[in-house]
Parts: C-alpha cells; structure tokens; sequence
C-alpha cells in the first residue's frame, strides 16, 4: 500500500540568493531581479525626491516600523532635500527548481532592438534558460532552453557537488556556463554589426549561435579545480579569467602545501573556436575564494581571500595587502604588503562578496556585517598599493524615544552573511542580498574632505528600502494565546506558527498567520441590518477660521480643526424596511429631524463636492444634502427601482430594475442632471451591473496617447539631463506626496494633509479634474479630488508648472508630482452585460473604448475587442460552460504607497477573480493575427493574477434568491389567471383578485472598497469567508481570509477617534463591530511579524499551560583559550570592537570537568540576579598576564604562544533560554548557561507528576552539550526547568511568569536529541538513547536505554513509539514498553545518508514515517511487519520520496480538520505535516484517500502536459530525489503530489478546466471540491 499523500508549499522562499540589474521590462525602466530559490521576482527601481524631517546632520538612522530595525542613513544633502528610492515588485513566477545563477544579456532580438535585456537562469544538472518579457502577456516567455547534461561529461562523478555558474560577456558577446567543475559551455550571440550582407533578416532568426563545450583542464593543464571565473572588461576578445587550484589542501598542511591557488587568463576566439592562454598568476593563497573584475581606469582583477586582497593585472606581479595577523602563517606571495593599520584591522574576509563601486574604489561585505572599503592606488597605469577604510556596521544603534535624532546602546546590525551584491545606480544605489538577514537597497555618496582623501567619514550610507526576510527557518512552535485548541462555534483554532530565523544579531522570531484576525474595539447591537456606510463630510475648514479668526487660531488648534476634517462623522445603516443615521462621535446617538430618506432602505450613500455634500441614492430617487443633514435637492426615478449605484464626484450612476442605468452630473450650480445616453446603450435593456473609475495611474488612456509618450521619452533618453523630473510620469507611476513635518508620518500626510493653505471647493463639472495645490493633503486622491473637465487636454510631460508656483530641487516631489497626477486622472464608466460582455466608455460622451466578450469564460489575459468585431458577441454561450457567472464586478484601484487599477469579479462559485491592468501599445512589427485597434482606443490590457485560495462555500446564493424570486412570479401570475370566490354576508360576489408586485431580489453587494484600513487601499469581500484584498510596492494584490463568528452582511471603513483608520462589520446577527487591523505585514502569502531578538535562535516551544514561548539563543563571544601566564611585555591578543574576551583555562581533568573550584552549583545558575562568573566585570578586558587570568592557568603548562597583532579571537556561542509573553512578545524571563554548555535540544514535555488530577505536568526539558576542544571528551546536561507564576511588574501584567530550576542531570554525552514519550523523557546521549522517569520532581532515574549508530540528529514520538534520524545510518523506529521497562528496535532502514528532520503522518489507521534527508528530499517509510521484504519488519519499507527543493530542519504534526455532519469543523483521525525550510518555505504534507489521490494524479499528469512552465523545466524531474546513495535506494513510488501544480488548474480558464476534466473522465466541480477538501479546509487551522 503506497503512502498517498500530498505536497504543497504554503509559504515561498524568502532568502535571497541571486540579484542582478537589468532594463527587462521596459527600456526606460529599472529592474532589479531577485531569485529567492525557486522563487523569481521582478522589481521596478523608482527613485524620487523627499525632504528630510530634520536639518540635524548626526541624525542618520533610519528605523522600520514593521520590524524596528534600525539603519544608518545618508546625511542630509543640500536644501534639505534628498533623493531617495524604492523596490516596487511588478511580477513573480515560481520555477519548477532552484535558482544556481543569473545572468543579463542584450541580443539581438526585436525586444533587444527596442532597448530591453534578456535575462538567463542557471540551473543544476547543467541547463540554462534565456528568457524575455512580453509585453503583449505582461508576464515571461522562454526564447530558448541549453542543457549540457551528459554522462560523457561526468567523468567519475555519479552526482556533482559544485553548483553551475553562469557569466556574461560585458559586450553582450557570450555567456559561459562552467559546470561539472572544469567544463565550460559558451553559448556566442549574434551580433548585429557583424553580420554578412547574404544572412537573413535577424528578427526570423535566434538570437545566439550553436553553443559549444570546453575542457579548461586541456586548456590549461595545472587547473584540478575552477574556483570562480568572470569576464574581463574592455578588449577586442571575450577575456576570461579563472580562479582555480593546482592541489586541493587546508590549513593543517600549510607545513608541506601553500599557495595552491592561481589566475589563468584565456581568450574566447568564438569563430575558430582557439583559446589561447594570455597570462597566468600562480602562487596565490589557497584559500582565495573570489575574483572581481576591474573596469577603466584601474583594469585587471581583485582576488579576495580570508586574509588577504590581492590585486592582479597583465604586465604586472600584483600587489596584496594583508587585513589580519594569520597572513604570513597561511601565505607566501612575493608582493604581499604587511600595513601595521591593515594588519590591525583584524577581520576575516571568508565568505564576503566584493562590489566595485567606482572611482577606484571597491567595497567588500563581510559575514558579521562589516563592509571594507579598499581603494586602488595607481602609479600611471599601474596599481602599487591598496588602502583599506574598515567600517563598523555590523552594530548600529536604535533612536531612543525620548530623544529624537540622539543614539544609544548598540544592537542591530544592517546585513549578516551577504549572499549577493550588484549596483542599481552606478554611484549612487546598490543591492545588498542575504540570506539570513533583510536584503536592503542602500544609496552611498563619496565627498571627500580633501582630494587625497580615503577614510570612513568620507562615505555616507543611507538604507533606503529592504526586503523582508523570515528564514532560514531552524525551529517552529504552534501556540494559542486564548490557551484553548478546541472548535467552538464553527471556527477554527486560533493558532500562531512562530518560527526561529535570522542569525546573529539578525536573529529574531517571525510570527506566522493566514488569517486576519482584527481588534475588536467595541460592539453594538442593531436589528435587521443590511448595508452601511460612514460618511467622512467637511463643513470647510477656511469657514470655521473665519468665524474664530485666524488671529486666534494657534498650531494645536489648527490641528484639531485638520484631525476633525479627517474623521468620519455620520453612520448611515440600511435595514429592510427603513434606514437609520447615526452621529459618529466619543459615541454612537442617532440623528433626528433630518433630511436623509429613512422610509425604506438605502442603495448608496457617498461624498461629493470636496465631500461638501452628501448623496444619498434609495430605491425611489436620489437626495443630496449637506453634511448638518439639510436635504438641498431631491431626484425622483418615476421609470423603475434602483438597484444598484455608484457615486463618484460629480457623476451619480443609477443601475434600475429594468437592467437600464441612469447617470446624473453635478452642473455649474451643483444641482443633479441627467446626462442623454447613446441609444445603444439601453436599447436591449440587459445591464447587469454598471460602475464609476478613477484612474490614477495613467494607464487607462488611448493607444496614441501611449505612442506619443514614447516618442517623447526617446527624446528625454538623448538627453538624460532632462529626464529625472519626468521618470515618474514616463513610468506610468503615480509620484507619492511626501512628508515635509516631523510629526506626520506617510499615512497621516495622506489623511490629515498640509495644514498651511485653505482650501476652496470647485463646482465646474468635468470628467478629469486636478487637486488644487494649495492642499495637498487631502485624504483620498480619488474620491475627493477628481472632478472637473474632462475635454481638457494634458499639457506635455515637460510644460513647466503653473498657478506660479516654480519647481525647484526643494518642491519637485511635491509640486512636480501633483501636477503630474492631477493630469493622469480620468473617470470611466464600466457596464456588464447579460450577454457576458464587458465594456469600458468614457465620461461624459460614452464612448467605448474597450470591449471584452465572454467574460465568464475568465481568460488568463483580457484583450479589447471591438463589438464591431467581436465574433458571436450577443450570441448564447456554450452550455457545457455556463456553470460559473459573474454575480459582482469591481474596478478600482488597490495599493497602498502605488495605487494600480485592478478588476475583480466574484463569481456564482463566490470565488474572487482578480485581473491587473497593464498599459499595452500594439507592435506594428509583432506577427499576429489580432486586428489592428483604433488608435483613439485604450491601450490596456488586464491579465489575471495567480491567487490559490478557493471559496469552501460554493453555493450560489444570488442564484437561489433569483431562482426563489422567480418561482414566487410565477405562481402570483399562475393566481392571476384563476378567479378567487369571496363570500359576504349580505350576498356573493366574484371579483378578480388584486394584481400584487413582487419586487426583485437586490444584489448581495460583497464586494466592498475602502481607501484608508491601516493606510492601505482595497476590497473587502464579505460574506462566510471574508476576505481583504491589499497590496503595497512590495506585492501585488494579496488575498488575506479573515476569521468571523458569524458571516459579514456589510463591511465600511471608518476613522475615529475611537478606532483610528479602522473599520466596521455587520453580520447576520446585525452586530456593529468597530475593528482595527493588526500591526502585520500584509505584503507577504501570509501575514508575518517579526520580533527583533538580536541573538541566534535555535529552538522554540510552547507552554500550553502558561501559554508563554521558552525559547533558546546564543550570542557570539570571542573566547581567549590560555596554556601559560605570558610574560607581562607581551601584546594582548586583538578583540573585536564591542566585546569582551572570556579567558578560559583548559585545565580539566580527562573526562572534561571542570575544576571543584570552578564548578558552579545548579542552585546559583537557577537565579536571575546571579552574576556571571565567567565574565569579568570590567569593561576592558583584562592582560592576559594579570593575576585574575594567572590564577586560572594549570601550573603543569609552561609554553605560551602569544597571539601576532590583527589576530583575531575565535568566537564562542554564549547560550540563554529565554522565556516570551505572546501577548506582547517581550522577554520576561532569562536563564544564562555556562561559557561551554551549547544548547542542543529543548522540548515542552508533558512528564508523570503528582502535583496534578490527571497525573501529567508539563516540563521545560533542556539538553546541553560541553565541547572544551578535540581532545576532551564530550559532556552534557539535561535541565528540567517549571515555569512558574509569580506577581508581576507594577507597569508590565505580562510579566508574571520565571523559570524554576528543578533538576541539573549531567551525562556523559552531548543531549543530541530529546522527546516524551509514555510521560518519560527520551534522549539521544552519545551512541546511546535513554529513557528517564522524573520522579517527585526531584531526580531523573534511568529505566531502559538502547545502543544505536553515530549520532543521533533528530528524534520524535507518538504513544510509545519512538522514531530517530541519525547523521550517518538513516532512521530507526523503537518501541517502549512500560512493564517491564525496556526499549527495543523494532526496524531502521539500511541505507545510509543523513537525516535532518523526521516525524509522523496518519492516514486514518495507517501510520508512516516522513523522513527529510540533506539533500532537501523527503522519504516516506513504513512499518509492516507482515510484509515479505520487511524481514519480519526489521527493515522499514520505503512508500514514496518526493524532492522539496530546500533542507528541512524542523517539521510539526498536526490533526486534520474536517466538516463534521453537522456541519461544523471538527478534528478527524488523520495528521499532516508542516515543514520549515533554510530558505524561509513553510510546506506541507498531508495524507490523501485513495480515491481522491488517483482523480488528483491523473489530472496532475494532465497538467504538467497541458500548461507552460516557467523557463521550460519539467516538474517531473524537479520532484525526482536527489543524492548520490538516495538515488541507489530509490523505488520511485509516485506516492507524493505536487500541490503547487494541482493549484494553477484553480486559475486556469473555465473553457480550458472543462477540457482537462473531460479527458480524466471527471467534473470541475468534483475537481474543485477536492482541491478545496485536501489543500484549504483540512490544513487551515492558522
């Protein structure tokens, strides 16, 4: 019986492994590429200006509120005003394998001709992808796919070690991929200008050659092994330079082998196919790791090495420099200069990344954060010495409260182990990518005191944006702050996943939800509740000045009167029979005597005329009135019942009963009139719903339009120096209105505005109106500020400003982006039809634009069609796809610092469809068989986002309304046609009875807008699974499900004093909710918040009873290891710059103990105020030839070796077990260990105790191992810690909660690995694993053990089974038995590779055994001992392997939930698996029937058949397990699906699923049932 189960990845990569720059999308665009894995995301480089808060030049940090972090920042430049930058993302794909390397080149092709870059992608098993973007898809398209996989070139090897990289020609000649260590694959582009007279046109031709393969150990024979190779900038010939080693060796054979390393120079003849060697440099260090090439002026090559740079060029013997004291002991090199200030410096290059910055100067990134400036100092042509400039960032310091612009204690660093560097801007921004730490987008200056000049103060560095970064996950914990996991009341648990990421001073937790889970402020009770709206209206604000004075009106007053402007300020409830308007202040009272309509309910109520008035649209007419309540007009519709409405200043849409719409517009004396339609337009009276669009962004305009903007910026291009106040426009990106107070942050400018101008409300009616510049502030761009003509053409990009106002270096962000945005702004009318069309007019004439057919059918990609010629366009659609219908449709705009226009549809099925607008303009060149559009027509286009997440309630409500609707219609007309007999006392008549009106079902209205929830711009989607909508710069459109008691009626955003930029919900019990989002990040699949801890985290459990986190961290320290007393004249050994060094003695005795006056008792180590022996109290560290050190050292040693200048210490781990509240995520409690205990294993054990009814306590268990060198032996511990409570802080409540020591049990042994199992703690002790009852809380008595192989990684366990993955000899599965007490094998695996992670899956009865090896593979095992190949089960038998892509190191095992019969959730008998990866993944694993499995294979063969794939991989191959001994112990059981392929079918088009379902012999409907069933309900607990 296979293992069926189930693979998807629920969380993408995070860490970044690869970046590079390049103009991908557009030629006037720069993107930065990041690869995250498997993961490859497109950013969009904007750069602007904005003033600085604060004219203070030491005020150069620069904190992020989400995170905290803090970061040293550019001084201010000249006028107060910088400019500054940001990473936008416009798209990204996951690939079906991981990312080796990156790769920019320019050919040839038609998108090379217009300027745009190609993009090539390495991956393992040597193949390479070229890649362009389209700009017709707005998304990739693969050019060409190269794979040099071949036995041939293997030689020995089964399964190389060495990942490929890739490397480009900086003329965009080649690009080569070195592979299989010595092999070369050089793949040669076409080149325009040498192409012959005879060729064919090079726009029908690939852009490259036929590549070819080179053996660089025949080209160069002494080349064993290629370090790195790169290109060589500015010859006639490709040059390429290769690192590379003579002999493999390390440090313990410097005596005999030294300076292995060496540089080999080749030319690439591409057409005779010659590689001649033009120089070699050998004798370098054997340890160099990096070579960086050198432009003009300074030409050659860096060498990077751990201790040493080194600087190589033809002509000349180089020249190297050493940075720390082991040069001279690890190299000989002829011209190494030993600088006593570089010497001093003492840092360690191993694993940095160099970047060449300009000007002669190129900075290193080291792995603890420090950066190292090196300049070249040249004679002539000739570079004779390099100066080093250490710069200390690898601690910055945070901004006190209290204390704006001032510093204090030194935390945080910028960037820990940098994986990737390149330049955005030359000069001005690069990237920084890392994978343990945030990769940060930084802009540098060089100002030079003097001309000479070369030190720290001479550069200024200034983070301007970062990538958040939550891996690599180590550790991960489930926990519940309400302290109860049951369901209650048809909702999930409410649980955290909160993992262990970062490294260093990085490190930190990272906090895990799926769903928004809001602050409820405050309820109120209402009855029979249906819609609502708050209404934020403005008296104006130069009125009340007026009536005070502006004499009287001082900063705090005026203030106030902006904050008043800002809140809203009338609640208005519809209900079914009558509406209800409530005053929104410190509370809830109801208005009376006022104007509104309360007789019957309320279709829509808004804002207009500078939110000067109010509109308020009911089923019978339209009144609009001021924000006091005074109803200033009345609209009667005499023709039908509103429906539906839409209000954006000055036009009101009114969509009636019968299917026809009415629009009114605000004329000269803000009185409604109705606009004349086009005749067509209501003609056939089948208008399904109809909306209003404000387009902000600039996209939605006509094709000539677009094509005149591009002839304008080829023009700017020819001249850059005008260009830079324009880069907003070009791009299509609105400018965000920047800050100029010290008090207003981003989302306070956009609500409250700039409070030193009045302003005046405009009457003049107009489609396109711009915001007056006299208040900038206004609190929504597109509600409030567009209205005025919309016949009013644009002036030019470049037409200088008017009103007088000049755009200067100090307004150009302000003055210059209004301008620019007030012109972009345009209003649309979009309807849809009954015949599933879809069309765009503009405002006021009611012209159409843009025409969509068949919109049900949900196309990846929406292209205009002219209904002129549109095929069949009123004709029926297919019955076979008429099962999905658009029931509501949206066009607005969703961001938060860029708002871009998105469509989103909910269909009968209540899944959300979300489509981006993206501008496109036809290619005359482009070979298509599309018509050719008009010119006046819009140039858009919209393509559909890939979202997963599928409704679980897939009824069609508004079609059982209609059908119910029309059921009722029929039987009163059926009543119609009999005659009702009313008998009288008097006599009998007949009489015919009464003609009676059913009024149609309105709408439900789920989808709902909202400009200001937590700053960001979006769609509520209401309903049983509500859902937000929201994206920011750093994501497009993120779908977020929100937990509800009861399913939301109505959704409104509202801003109070009470509940601050917050919202309000109805549900079906009419419960007025006012919430507030939670301070999450939302730009990410799931919600995240980081908590900064500043230390390494290892492990993380969670107390269930206390419901606190104990969590395990360390800190590096540089240790000092002493044999002797020095003599008091020798140097003290170097220490690095911010700690204190930990003298420690080795002398112990043979078993590794310590001294009796050494020995620290439990009962010190168990108390918080205890302080640390083993630290020195002073400040400064202390000679190592003092008498407190001398007293330490064995008299028995009398041979002391001291320690040469810039010799660094080696740095310890200094472990602590911290305790966290999850309520604020504070530490409350902390335990220090011993300089030499490392924390090993930490688990939440619920342990045998008489203290309890039901016998079991839960237990802290910790296990430490003592490493005092190779040749003491290994010790540990194992600490049994109860948390207890105590009376907390008078200012802190969460604080009630430490540590208590109970037991300190020291072993012989490292504590590798614990569990609980049977209410005893099992741990893995060296080759041994015991089994110890803790009794009367006392002591730990060992009652079985078992001997097993190496060392154990990992251990787990379920009843009394236990499961343990070891380094070497895979997995063992034991059994433990109470009575007698005894622990045996019951069967392991015999194959042998490393275990990182095991656990557990059940499938109903069946339990097996997931195993997560080191090469990111996951086997699944078996125990059947009834099984004939099992040998009476001493051998597991192996079920399935699946390859994740990413090494697992911590996996969870939790119930599946499903819906009970009652309908509620309940847990069921089966478990899943989430999964943490290095690369910051979360996976997950869960079983499948086998029933369900099968339907899902078949379709999954389908898929991976039938739909492109990214780069052209092939998915199948990705999945095969990786590994030289996996690959031999393989069964290839297909017993794993890959869920992320199954979850594109959710996206693909209706036509297309109907399609693949018919050839499985299934429904879609059956399909998606089961998707929703195995891949949402059953693992959504968080």
């Amino acid at each position: 019986m296979s293992a069926y189960t189930i693979h998807k990845e629920l969380f993408p990569p995070q860490t970044v492994e690869h970046v590079e720059r390049a103009y991908f999308t557009d030629p006037q665009t720069v993107n930065v590429i990041v690869a995250k894995d498997s993961l490859l995301q497109v950013y969009r480089f904007t750069e602007s200006a904005s003033a600085m808060a604060s004219t203070d030049t030491d005020d150069a940090l620069k904190t992020d509120p989400a995170t905290g972090h803090t970061y040293p920042s550019l001084n201010a430049l000249e006028n107060n005003v910088i400019s500054t930058a940001r990473l936008e993302l416009i798209t990204q794909f996951k690939l079906q394998g991981s990312v080796a390397d990156m790769g920019i080149i320019r050919t040839c092709s038609p998108r090379g001709n217009q300027g745009c870059d190609s993009l090539l992608l390495a991956f393992d098993d040597a193949k390479m992808s070229l890649l362009e973007w389209s700009p017709e898809t707005n998304t990739i398209v693969t050019v060409s796919l190269h794979f040099y996989e071949r036995d041939d070139l293997r030689n020995e090897f089964i399964n190389t070690t060495e990942t490929p990289s890739l490397h480009v020609d900086p003329q965009q000649r080649c690009a080569v991929l070195n592979f299989y260590n010595d092999k070369l694959a050089v793949l040669p582009f076409r080149q325009r200008d040498q192409l012959d007279d005879d060729d064919e046109d090079i726009n029908t031709k690939r852009p490259f050659k036929d590549s070819f393969i080179i053996d660089l150990s025949k080209v160069h024979k002494p080349i064993k092994r290629v370090i790195q190779v790169t290109f060589l900038s500015d010859y006639y010939e490709p040059i390429l330079a290769i690192l590379y080693q003579t002999q493999q060796t390390w440090t313990g054979q410097m005596q005999e082998e030294k300076d292995t390393a060496g540089v080999v120079v080749v030319s690439l003849d591409l057409t005779e196919n010659l590689y001649p060697v033009i120089y070699t440099v050998d004798k370098l260090p054997y340890d160099s790791f990096q070579l960086l090439a050198l432009p003009k002026p300074v030409h050659g090559m860096m060498v990077v090495s751990p201790n040493a740079v080194l600087h190589l060029s033809q002509g000349s013997p180089g020249v190297g420099t050493a940075v720390n004291g082991y040069t001279k002991q690890i190299t000989s090199f002829h011209n190494m200069k030993y600088d006593q200030a570089n010497v001093s410096l003492g840092v360690m290059l191993d694993g940095a990344r160099a970047l060449y910055l300009g000007n002669g100067v190129a900075a290193i990134f080291l792995q603890n954060g420090d950066w190292l400036l090196v300049k070249f100092v040249q004679d002539g042509n000739k570079v004779v010495s390099l100066q080093l400039v250490h710069c200390s960032y690898s601690r910055v310091d945070h901004v006190s409260a209290n204390r704006k612009n001032k510093w204090i204690h030194p935390e945080q660093p910028i960037a820990v182990i940098p994986t990737c560097v390149t330049n955005v801007k030359q000069g001005q921004y690069f990237f920084l990518g890392s994978r343990v730490g945030d990769s940060l987008l930084i802009q540098w200056q060089h100002n030079p005191r003097y001309r000479s000049s070369f030190s720290e103060k001479d550069f200024t560095f200034r983070v301007c944006d970062q990538l958040v970064n939550t891996g690599p996950i180590v550790d991960m914990a489930i926990g519940n702050i309400d302290g109860d996991t049951t369901i209650q009341k048809d909702l999930r648990p409410d649980l955290d996943l909160v993992c262990c990421s970062g490294y260093g001073n990085n490190g930190g937790l990272s906090i895990f939800r799926r769903h928004i889970k809001p602050f409820s402020h405050f309820y109120s009770d209402q009855s029979d509740c249906q819609a609502i709206w708050s209404i934020k209206c403005s008296t104006g604000k130069s009125d009340r000045i007026t009536e005070l004075g502006p004499s009287t009106i001082d900063v705090s007053q005026q203030n106030d009167l902006n904050l008043d402007q800002t809140h809203d300020k009338l609640l208005v409830i519809s209900m079914s029979n009558n509406t209800k308007v409530l005053k929104a202040g410190e509370s809830l009272e109801e208005m009376e005597n006022s104007g509104f309509y309360t007789r019957g309910p309320t279709v829509k109520v808004a804002t207009i005329l500078d939110q000067t008035r109010i509109v308020q649209v009911h089923e019978k007419g339209i009144y609009q009135l001021t924000p006091e309540g005074k109803r200033l007009e009345q609209v009667t519709i005499r023709d039908s019942r509103v429906m539906e409405a839409a209000v954006h200043d000055p036009y009101v849409l009114l969509l009636l009963e019968n299917k026809t719409i009415h629009i009114y517009q605000l004329d000269d004396t803000n009185k409604l009139t109705m606009l004349p339609l086009p005749s067509h337009l209501n003609s056939p009276k089948n208008i399904d719903t109809a909306t209003i669009f404000a387009d902000t962004s600039g996209i939605f305009s006509s094709i000539q339009s677009k094509l005149e903007a591009q002839a304008t910026a080829g023009q700017r291009r020819s001249a850059p120096q005008k260009r830079r106040a324009t880069d907003a426009l070009d791009s299509g990106i609105a400018p965000k209105k920047q800050v100029l107070s010290n008090d207003m942050d981003d989302i306070d400018m956009d609500l409250y505005g700039d409070d030193d101008e009045d302003k005046e409300p405009e009457s003049s009616p107009a489609a396109a109106h711009p915001p007056s510049l006299a208040n900038p502030g206004i609190d929504d761009d597109m509600d409030d500020d567009l209205y005025g003509d919309d016949t009013a053409e644009a002036p030019p990009p470049d037409s200088p400003p008017t009103n007088g106002i000049e755009v200067d270096a100090n307004n150009v962000s302000i003055v210059g982006g209004f301008k620019e945005i007030s012109q972009m702004v345009t209003l649309w009318c979009t309807v849809y039809t009954d015949n599933d069309a879809y069309t765009v007019f503009s405002l006021p004439d009611f012209k159409e634009l843009f025409h969509v057919p068949r919109l049900s059918l949900l196309p990846e990609l929406l292209t205009d069609q002219p209904s002129s010629t549109a095929a069949d366009a009123s004709a029926p659609s297919n019955p076979l796809l008429s099962d999905v219908k658009i029931r509501e449709l949206l066009l607005t705009n969703i961001g938060k610092d860029r708002k871009d226009p998105y469509l989103v549809l909910r269909t009968s099925t209540n899944d959300v469809v979300i489509y981006k607008a993206f501008a496109y303009v036809p290619n005359e060149s482009d070979e298509t068989n599309e018509p050719v559009l008009d010119p006046h027509r819009l140039g858009v286009r919209f393509s559909r986002i890939q979202h997963d997440t599928v409704s679980h309630y897939r009824v069609d409500q508004d079609g059982e309304r209609e059908a119910q609707w029309q059921a009722q219609v029929q039987r009163e007309r059926m009543d119609q046609d009999n005659l009702v007999v009313e008998l009288f006392d008097d006599d009998q008549k007949k009489k015919k009875k009464k003609k009676k009106h059913i009024p149609r079902p309105r709408r439900l209205q789920f989808l709902t807008t909202f400009t200001d929830v937590a700053g960001y711009t979006g769609v509520f989607v209401a309903g049983r699974q509500p859902l937000w909508l929201m994206a920011s710069s750093k994501s497009f459109v993120r779908v977020h499900p929100m937990k509800s008691d009861h399913p939301i009626l109505a959704f409104s955003q509202f801003h109070n004093v009470n509940c601050r930029h917050g919202f309000i919900t109805i549900d079906t019990n009419s419960r007025l909710r006012f919430c507030t989002l939670p301070d999450e990040n939302y730009d990410m699949d799931w919600l995240v918040k980081k908590v900064p801890l500043g230390r390494t985290v290892h492990k993380i459990r969670y107390h269930p009873e206390m419901c606190v986190y104990a969590v395990l961290v360390s800190q590096d320290e540089p240790i000092d290891i002493v044999h002797a007393a020095p003599p008091p004249s020798k140097p003290a050994p170097a220490v690095v710059p911010g700690h204190t060094p930990t003298t420690i003695s080795t002398n112990a005795d043979e078993n590794g103990s310590s001294p009796p006056e050494q020995a620290s008792s439990p009962s010190a180590a168990s108390q918080s105020d205890q302080p640390d022996n083993d630290q020195p109290k002073s400040d400064q560290p202390e000679p190592p030839g003092s008498p407190s050190n001398a007293s330490m050292v064995s008299q028995q040693d009398s041979e002391y070796t001291p320690r040469d200048p810039g010799a660094f210490l080696p740095m310890l781990g200094k472990f602590s077990l911290l305790l966290i509240s999850p309520v604020t995520w504070e530490t409350v409690d902390e335990f220090e260990f011993d300089t030499f205990d490392h924390g090993v294993s930490l688990e939440c054990m619920s342990l045998e105790s008489q203290q309890t009814t039901s016998g079991r306590k839960s237990f802290i268990v910790l296990g430490t191992g003592v490493l005092r060198g190779e040749d003491i032996a290994m010790r540990g511990s194992i600490f049994v810690f109860e948390i207890i409570e105590v009376v907390p802080e008078l200012d802190n409540p969460q604080t009630n909660h430490k540590f208590k020591l109970l037991k300190k049990e020291d072993v012989k042994g490292s504590v590798s690995s614990m569990c609980e199992v049977s209410g005893h703690i099992a741990a893995s002790i060296g080759s041994k694993v015991f089994v110890y009852s803790f009794e009367d809380n006392e002591s730990l008595v060992g009652v079985a053990f078992i001997d097993v192989q190496i060392y154990v990684t990992c251990m787990q366990s379920i009843k009394n089974y236990i499961l343990l993955g070891d380094v070497q000899r895979s997995v063992w599965f034991l059994g433990f038995q109470l009575e007698p007490t005894k622990l045996v094998l019951l069967g392991k695996d015999y194959q042998n590779f490393e275990v990182a992670a095991v656990n557990f899956v059940i499938n109903d009865k069946a339990l097996y055994l997931m195993v997560c090896d080191a090469y990111d593979n996951m086997d699944i095992y078996q125990y059947a001992p009834y099984h004939l190949q099992s040998i009476s089960g001493q051998k597991l038998i192996r079920r399935g392997d699946y390859h994740i892509g990413s090494q697992v190191r911590t996996m969870i095992r939790m119930p599946k939930i499903i819906v009970g019969s009652n309908g509620q959730y309940v847990y069921s008998n089966s478990a899943f698996c989430l999964c943490g990866s290095y690369t910051g993944s979360i996976g997950v694993f869960a079983p499948l029937p086998e029933k369900t499995f099968k339907r899902l294979h078949t379709l999954y063969s389908q898929l991976v058949n039938s739909i492109p794939h990214v780069a052209g991989l092939n998915p199948r191959a990705y999945r095969y397990i990786k590994g030289t001994k996996q690959r031999l112990a393989s069964n290839r059981n297909r017993a794993v699906l890959d869920g992320g392929i199954l979850s594109q079918f959710v996206c693909l088009p209706v036509d297309r699923q109907t399609e693949l379902t018919r050839q499985i012999g299934s429904t879609t409907k059956r399909i998606m049932e089961d998707i929703v069933d195995t891949m949402n309900i059953s693992i959504d607990h968080f």
